[in-house]
C-alpha cells in the first residue's frame, strides 16, 4: 500500500521531521529550546550518554579553566555586546544543532576561539542569529549549567548586519562553514539550507531547486532525509544515503521515493544497499531511455517484495542467493577452462555483482523492459540459479 503524508491522519516520523519545511516563514527559537529540542530528538539511551559527555565537558572546562568564576572572567573578544536572553536563532538560517560539537566546543573552550555571533536585527528589534549557533549554544551552557547566570546578565559578543536578504546570508552560511575553527557544513545541512532558501526566501537557484524538488518526492511518499547524526537513520521511512539521492536526477528520485514507499511500507528506514542498488537501478533506467512509470514502480516494488521481501540487507535473502548464484557460475567457468583452477570466488555485496543478478532476475519474472547489464564482471547467473 503506497504510503503518502497527505494520507496520513496522524503524522508518521517522517511527516513530523519533513513538517520542519512546511512553514514559509522563519522560525525563531532561543538557545535553551534549540538545545532541547535537538536533545529530545534522541532516544533515552543516546540521552543518557549526552548527559555523561556533558557532564565531562563541563568537568574538563572547569580542569582547563579554573580562572573562570564569573563571566567577565570569559575575556571575550570586544565587538558589539548584546545580553545571552536577547540573542534567538533564526532556525531555518541555521544547520540542525549538532550536541556533540556543542560539548566537544565546551571541552576545548579557549576564550581566543570564541567569534562573535553574527546577527540580523528583525523589525521587532529582535537579534537573529545566521551563523554561530554552536558558538551561542557553548556560550549558553557555560553561562546557565557552570556559572549558574541569569542570561539576561551577561553579554555576549555579536556583529551586526545591516542587510536582511536572507538569501544572501544563507549563500555566505554555506561559504563561511568551510573553514579551519567551524564545524563544516555536512551535505545534509547543505541540503537542508538549499530546501530553505527556496522555500522561505524564494531561491531560483536551480540546484537548490533541485534540492527542494527532492525533498517534496520525499514528503509525497512519507519519507524524510536525514543523517547518522542526527540520531534517526533508524526511523520508519528514513533514508540515510544522501549521497545516493544527489546522484541522482529529480525525475528518478521520485521514481525511487515511489519504490521505497511499498518496500519499507511505512514499517523501517531504506537500507543502505537498497538506495545503492535500486538508486542504479533506476538511474539506468533513465540512461537506457526506459519508460518508467507509475505502475512500473509498482510491479517492480511487487515482484521484488515477492521474491526476496525487498531486503537488500547484506545478510538477507538477496544476497544470499546471489552470491550462490555467483559461486556456480564460477565452478562453470571454471570446468570450461575460462578460469584457471585454483582461482578463489570472490563474491562483493555491491552492484559489481549484485546487478547482473538482479537484472538476470528480472528479465525472467518481470514482463516490463529493463537496463541492459553494464557491470564489469562477465558474470551472467544461470535460470536455474534464480528465485
Amino acid at each position: 500500500m503506497l504510503m503518502t503524508a497527505t494520507k496520513t491522519a496522524l503524522k508518521s516520523y517522517a511527516g513530523q521531521r519533513n513538517s520542519r519545511f512546511d512553514n514559509a516563514n522563519s522560525k525563531i527559537i532561543t538557545p535553551a529550546q534549540r538545545w532541547k529540542d535537538a536533545y529530545n530528538a534522541y532516544d533515552a539511551g543516546s540521552r543518557a550518554t549526552i548527559d555523561r559527555v556533558l557532564d565531562g565537558s563541563k568537568d574538563e572546562f572547569c580542569r582547563r579553566n579554573s580562572h573562570i568564576k564569573t563571566w567577565a572572567d570569559m575575556d571575550l573578544c570586544e565587538s558589539s555586546l548584546v545580553a545571552l536572553d536577547k540573542i534567538l536563532i533564526d532556525s531555518t538560517m541555521q544547520r540542525q544543532l549538532d550536541i556533540f560539537w556543542v560539548m566537544k566546543l565546551v571541552n576545548k573552550y579557549r576564550s581566543l576561539m570564541v567569534m562573535p555571533i553574527q546577527v540580523y536585527v528583525d523589525d521587532q528589534g529582535n537579534h537573529l542569529a545566521w551563523d554561530g549557533q554552536h558558538t551561542l549554544i557553548m556560550l549558553w551552557i557555560i553561562a546557565t549549567q557552570i556559572l549558574a547566570l541569569d542570561t539576561s546578565t551577561v553579554q555576549v559578543p555579536v556583529v551586526r548586519y545591516k542587510s536582511k536578504l536572507k538569501s544572501e546570508m544563507r549563500g555566505n552560511f554555506i561559504s563561511l562553514n568551510s573553514s579551519d575553527g567551524k564545524k563544516s557544513l555536512d551535505p545534509i545541512d547543505i541540503f537542508e539550507q538549499q530546501v530553505f532558501g527556496v522555500r522561505i526566501d524564494g531561491s531560483s537557484d536551480p540546484a537548490w531547486k533541485e534540492s527542494e524538488t527532492k525533498q517534496t518526492h520525499a514528503e509525497t511518499y512519507d519519507l524524510f532525509l536525514t543523517a547518522g547524526k542526527f540520531g534517526d537513520t533508524h526511523m520508519p521511512g528514513a533514508i540515510g544515503r544522501l549521497n545516493e539521492v544527489q546522484k541522482l536526477t529529480t525525475e528518478c528520485t521520485r521514481w525511487l521515493m515511489r519504490y521505497l514507499s511499498h518496500t519499507t511500507q511505512g514499517q523501517r528506514p531504506a537500507e543502505e544497499k537498497e538506495m545503492v542498488m535500486m538508486g542504479q537501478f533506476f538511474y539506468r533506467c533513465k540512461a537506457a531511455n526506459i519508460k518508467v512509470d507509475d505502475a512500473y514502480i509498482d510491479e517492480l516494488a511487487r515482484l521484488n517484495m515477492r521474491l526476496f521481501g525487498g531486503d537488500f540487507d547484506p545478510h538477507g535473502r538477496f544476497w544470499a542467493k546471489a552470491r550462490a548464484a555467483y559461486f556456480s557460475w564460477h565452478q562453470r567457468q571454471q570446468d570450461l577452462g575460462f578460469i584457471e583452477q585454483g582461482v578463489n570466488p570472490r563474491f562483493s555485496n555491491e552492484p559489481l555483482h549484485g546487478m547482473p543478478f538482479l537484472l538476470a532476475q528480472l528479465n525472467k519474472d518481470f514482463k516490463r523492459t529493463v537496463p541492459s547489464n553494464t557491470s564489469n564482471s562477465p558474470f551472467y547467473p544461470a535460470p536455474k540459479d534464480l528465485f
